[in-house]
């Protein structure tokens, strides 16, 4: 009898380290899972950002109000873009609403998608683009080929019911021109304008004939 109680006593010490063993391994598999990868950071900066569209590369052919190309969306999706009756209008303006970039979004289909890091990294240099009034027109010709970033407008509320300061955001959009040329003109003078627009183009095939 004192032999069985000590074979079952084994058994139930046996068993709890066996439990011991699988709870550390299930552990630290939740350790690795709460440790994010560059990945999932990339993926949580995108998600984050206010803009459903990113990035836009477009031919505009401002008689026939119509254009071609491509828009990044904030799901790092490349989306080919055939828009008529469409919105050319205000396209060299230094805002853009939320129907616009909507309207963008709806009249587009997905080709690729990108990978989140590399998006990420565009668009924090896209953030430091000047927002500065670049765009010439020629008159001369009628199309132009424009290459944007956009990023929510901040405005600052000043509402008694709230702290002094408070940053909301309203429905708009800084259009941030990288590149245009055509009927409107002009280039971005900030150090990220280059790369940034190497990157675009390299798109071009994919997203749509520019």
């Amino acid at each position: 009898m004192k032999n069985f109680t000590q074979i079952v006593i084994s058994f139930v010490f046996v068993g709890l380290a066996l439990v011991a063993c699988e709870q550390d391994e299930v552990l630290r598999d939740i350790d690795a899972l709460a440790e994010p990868t560059e990945e999932d950071m990339a993926a949580a900066y995108l998600s984050q950002t206010r803009s459903l569209v990113l990035f836009a590369a477009l031919k505009v052919e401002h008689e026939e109000n119509k254009m071609t190309g491509y828009i990044i969306d904030k799901y790092a999706k490349l989306r080919s873009v055939d828009l008529h009756n469409g919105i050319t209008s205000s396209m060299g303006k230094a805002n853009a609403s939320d129907a616009m970039l909507r309207k963008l979004h709806e009249y587009s289909t997905v080709v690729e998608e990108l990978p989140k890091i590399e998006l990420a990294d565009a668009y924090r240099q896209a953030r430091s683009l000047s927002n500065e009034d670049m765009i010439n027109t020629n008159e001369d010709l009628q199309s132009s080929q424009l290459y944007l970033a956009f990023t929510r407008n901040m405005e600052v509320e000043h509402n008694e019911a709230c702290s002094p300061g408070t940053y909301s955001t309203n429905h708009t959009h800084r259009q941030l021109l990288i590149s245009a040329s055509g009927h409107m003109e002009g280039q971005n003078t900030s150090l990220a304008t280059e790369g940034l627009l190497y990157w675009l183009r390299a798109f071009e095939q994919v997203g749509g004939d520019q």
